[in-house]
């Protein structure tokens, strides 16, 4: 066990005012990387049954749930399986995947006295013998919850759980808004913040870190604020965009600070590199606002951006590519010969070891493509036309066509021998406003949900599907879908172009999202 397991399992025990009994572990956690879900095995030590694989830890959430149940949540639940048939067929095939999970977990539990003698295995969601006598929706939704965090067989998760998505409608989001399980953990959280000016939003990411407490997130927001738009490059930023944009800074900042954020970094990108007075600019904003304030070359850009996009992820061979508003990156950490994992990323059980993470090995590039860049280089029309759209694909084909032998699934094999690695499986990592986007619709989700989008694969032909949707439709329209920020239906097609174009390019026909990114690479680089 790690320590970052074991620190989950003690917080576990804060949450719910002891420790649970039987075999169990944290199977799926909240937005601030925090238990959210245990899964029991279905025999205790002694033989007994217990009927209860999946049970909602976190407070909040079990909090509103039962405020949900105090509201004939299960009678509605009922009728809706008697009335909807969709609905129907989804929650029966997420108490059969409970009803099989279960019997995998007998099977690797040692032999014991079972006093029912099996009987458990065959019971539903929580204990009933099946949907039509549900009586606990607080399992029903941890069971959800399990099955969004890919428990039970990711294929699943991707394609029935829209239909399921009533059982989380208990008024507002299940989790709260200050992380109050955080007090549960070992050691004194050390909180940092991160803010990332990119050329199509400003964004920030308020974590913390401590001993075995890896880097958990407290605060992730976003606003579009277009500080890419109304200048040519080399030339001064537009003043407007320019309020805009410091005006969110400085909202961030009052947040991050009333969160407790001991440090504050503020890093400019693309549009900070191109702009005139981008340099000026940013070094004014961490003036006034009291901050630590830079702009980030191309390849210090990407190499954030992998060292934050890889921290959950423990392959060696990963490309991370990060399609922003003004530039795109592409990166690859290099392994050298001896190491036991990943030189760059990886799960980092706490500060000091993320920091041992950050010596630079990679292969980085930025290309001046973005979904900002290629709406005003590309589009006159909305929505674009076919022969727009044909263009738009062949200039990003040819833009990352050089890169292919560096970015594409995998490395030469020689280089691979000659440097003395195993052989590994590569992955292609995106990360950024449109790849969360276009994930989050084709999931269908009804609104953005992090934990849902995170470390999902997606197939280049699914990609490819959305962004032909989003292509069909106006402006208006795309801004009307669920999960479209604000600000994002007038440049998401674009964007969707670069990445497809990327994948075609360098021969990648899956890329996993991570929702962990630059503004994660920048708080890890954070020095106390």
């Amino acid at each position: 066990m790690t320590e970052e397991d074991s620190d989950l399992r003690l917080a576990v025990c804060g949450q719910v005012g002891r420790a649970p009994r039987g075999e169990w572990h944290v199977v799926a956690v909240c937005p601030y990387g925090l238990p959210a879900v245990v899964e029991t095995a279905p025999y205790l030590d002694d033989g007994a049954p217990f009927p209860t694989l999946y049970y909602l830890t976190c407070p909040s959430a079990v909090e509103k749930v039962s405020r949900a149940e105090a509201a004939r949540g299960v009678e509605h639940l009922r009728r809706r399986l008697h009335d909807d048939p969709s609905f129907s067929t989804s929650l029966r095939e997420l108490d059969r995947r409970c009803r099989e999970r279960r019997r995998e977990l007998a099977d690797e539990t040692p032999d014991a006295a079972r006093i029912d003698r099996g009987a458990v295995l065959d019971r539903g969601v929580g204990g009933p013998a099946g949907v039509e006598v549900a009586t606990c929706l607080h399992a029903y939704t941890a069971a959800l919850i399990a099955a969004r965090a890919g428990v039970l067989g990711e294929a699943f998760a991707g394609d029935a759980l829209g239909e399921l998505d009533g059982l989380l409608t208990t008024g507002g989001s299940l989790w709260c808004t200050d992380a109050r399980c955080t007090s549960l953990l070992p050691g004194p959280p050390r909180i940092k913040a991160a803010i990332d000016v990119g050329t199509n939003s400003v964004r920030l990411l308020v974590g913390a870190t401590g001993s075995g407490t890896g880097l958990r997130t407290l605060a992730r927001r976003a606003r579009v604020t277009r500080l890419g738009a109304g200048f040519e490059r080399t030339g001064p930023l537009d003043p407007e965009a320019a309020r805009r944009t410091a005006e969110a800074v400085s909202d961030f900042v009052k947040e991050a600070r009333q969160l407790g954020a001991e440090v504050i970094d503020l890093v400019g990108t693309s549009a900070s590199r191109d702009a005139s007075d981008g340099p000026e600019f940013v070094a004014g904003l961490g003036a006034e606002l009291g901050i630590r304030a830079r702009v980030a070359s191309g390849p210090e850009e990407a190499e954030l951006s992998y060292r934050g996009a890889t921290l959950d992820l423990p392959e060696q061979d990963i490309v991370v590519i990060d399609v922003g508003g003004g530039s795109t990156e592409l990166v690859r950490g290099i392994a050298q010969a001896g190491d036991s994992g990943p030189l760059v990323g990886g799960r980092a059980s706490d500060a000091a070891a993320a920091a041992a993470h950050l010596a630079p090995a990679f292969d980085a590039v930025s290309l001046d493509l973005g979904c900002v860049r290629g709406t005003a280089a590309w589009f006159r029309d909305d929505p674009p036309t076919h022969q727009e759209r044909y263009a738009a694909r062949d200039a990003a084909r040819a833009a990352f066509e050089p890169f292919a032998m560096d970015f594409g699934p995998s490395r030469p094999s020689a280089d691979s021998e000659s440097a003395g690695l195993p052989p590994t499986g590569s992955r292609l990592v995106g990360v950024a406003g449109t790849i969360t986007t276009l994930a989050c619709l084709i999931l269908e989700l009804a609104s953005y949900d992090p934990v849902a989008i995170h470390l999902r694969r997606f197939s280049r032909s699914d990609l490819a599907k959305q962004v032909d949707r989003l292509a069909a439709l106006g402006a208006e329209e795309r801004a009307a879908l669920p999960c479209m920020q604000t600000g994002r239906a007038g440049v998401i097609v674009a964007g969707g172009e670069v990445l497809l174009g990327a994948m075609e390019a360098l021969g990648w026909t899956e890329v996993t999202v991570s929702e962990r990114d630059i503004l994660d690479g920048i708080l890890l680089e954070a020095a106390p």
